[in-house]
């Protein structure tokens, strides 16, 4: 009669990173029950070792540098560049056709300065999606037919935020529309979500702005 023989004990073959994240887990599942079996002097040795983990991954998530985000949309409207760039420069009524945009309001008069029409002013616009809600201050500068430039200045979220719109002609009342959007976003929970949204609303902006530029041109057509 043979005895039963001890098969060789195999160890998966488990990458030692996550070997590590699986023990760390246990332990901190454990930690209660560990706690309760230690004398006292050993207890607060865990105590704070496992206290030290948590204000490493706490810290850790503070000190991440803000994240990068851009957008570039582009194309081409059947219209001339001034008609386009009226209503895109018409920043004080951007909460009336644009989607998300809460608040759109003019806090400093124009300057004017240069041969080729530039002008400078500040806005102060808010934007609201969901839990996603910010007020921002903005630096724009135009000028007439060429381009709208908005560069964020004061912001929760957002840092080094600069949007662009250009407006090149492409033959006889036709211009070409880009729109680039760069951004730096602070919370680096939240950067998916942030940036999520700003894709959806650099293509709901372009439409606004079209249908909006078509009803006005309507409206002027109408009145001649």
């Amino acid at each position: 009669r043979t005895k039963n023989r001890a098969w060789p004990r195999v160890t998966p073959m488990v990458p030692t990173s996550f070997r590590r994240v699986v023990c760390r887990r246990r332990h901190a599942a454990l930690a209660p029950a560990i706690l309760s079996r230690m004398p006292g002097s050993r207890r607060m040795d865990f105590g704070r070792c496992l206290a030290g983990q948590r204000r490493g991954f706490i810290s850790s998530l503070l000190q991440q540098k803000s994240i990068p985000h851009n957008e570039r949309r582009s194309k081409v409207l059947h219209y001339p560049a001034a008609t386009i760039f009226d209503v895109v420069s018409d920043v004080a009524n951007y909460q009336h056709f644009l989607p998300y945009i809460t608040k759109s309001q003019i806090v400093t008069q124009s300057r004017e300065f240069g041969n080729d029409g530039r002008r400078t002013f500040d806005a102060r616009m808010a934007f609201g999606f969901k839990f996603l809600n910010d007020e921002f201050l903005s630096r724009v500068e135009v000028v007439p037919n060429r381009y709208v430039v908005a560069k964020c200045v004061e912001s929760d979220s957002m840092e080094n935020m600069t949007t662009l719109w250009t407006f090149t002609p492409r033959g006889e009342d036709q211009t070409e529309v880009i729109l680039r959007v760069d951004m730096d976003i602070f919370d680096p929970l939240k950067a998916g979500v942030i940036a999520q949204f700003f894709s959806h609303m650099a293509d709901a902006q372009m439409e606004a702005f079209e249908r909006e530029i078509a009803r006005r041109n309507e409206k002027m057509t109408s009145m001649a």
